[in-house]
């Protein structure tokens, strides 16, 4: 026999919920505060309930610096479609789902750097068509999360879907100047033992760059991981103006 107060004891607040969602995603709490509209210590109060609510720490902590750790990104994965379809069924239930919209989800950097500024062209041909982009680096569930269309990479398994292919990727090694003035790179074995950089979601890019430029069997390259392509981008910036 149950009583009222069950479903209280059985799920976090929303608002530590909907902090951390924001965190994990975002990359740290001062980002999750503007997506949310919190400040940066209030996020931090609310992912230490959440955390105190399931008795597990879902972040790393060094000083000031905060890092997803392998608790919370499961714990991110398994919470962020459950908040989307709740968001999405409140607004079909507010006021109904306007049938000029398109809802597209797509890879953070992707949407940002490529879809983004070409939607005005589409919406100039086509006022009446309203597009809502979602950001996703997790496996997307197009049927949980009724998507009108995604963007992805690779070939995702989403059984009754058509997909088409947009076109292929061009993979090329950047590094900042003056990185590459002290480590000279003449060919692909020179990146071998070199501090590389990684996108959490493509683990394995690195190996296979380096097969396909002809290093046979190279060992498994190593180094700090990054969840979206935009931050990995900065992390190796060039040099400020003298």
């Amino acid at each position: 026999m149950s009583d009222g107060n069950e479903g209280r004891r059985l799920l976090p607040p929303m608002a530590a919920l909907n902090s951390f969602a924001a965190a994990a995603r975002l990359g740290g709490f001062s980002r999750a505060g503007e997506a949310v509209g919190l400040t940066q210590s209030a996020v931090s109060r609310q992912v230490a309930l959440l955390e105190d609510w399931v008795q597990a720490p879902l972040f790393d902590r060094a000083g000031r610096r905060v890092t997803l750790n392998a608790q919370g990104r499961a714990y991110a994965a398994e919470i962020a479609p459950a908040l989307e379809r709740i968001r999405r069924a409140t607004a079909r239930v507010a006021g109904g789902r306007p049938t000029n919209t398109l809802d597209i989800a797509t890879l953070p950097s992707f949407g940002m750097r490529w879809l983004a500024p070409r939607l005005p062209r589409l919406t100039a041909r086509h006022p009446e068509l309203v597009v809502n982009l979602a950001a996703r680096t997790y496996p997307l569930e197009m049927v949980e999360e009724r998507f009108d269309a995604a963007i992805d990479f690779g070939r995702p398994e989403w059984p009754g879907m058509a997909h088409e292919l947009l076109f292929r990727e061009a993979a090329i090694p950047v590094c900042a100047p003056a990185w590459l003035e002290k480590n000279p790179i003449r060919e692909a074995a020179d990146f071998l033992g070199k501090p590389l950089l990684f996108q959490t979601s493509r683990r394995g890019a690195w190996d296979q760059w380096l097969r396909v430029a002809g290093v046979e069997a190279p060992p498994v390259p190593s180094g700090p991981s990054f969840e979206h392509f935009l931050m990995l981008a900065q992390a190796a910036p060039p040099p400020p103006p003298p």
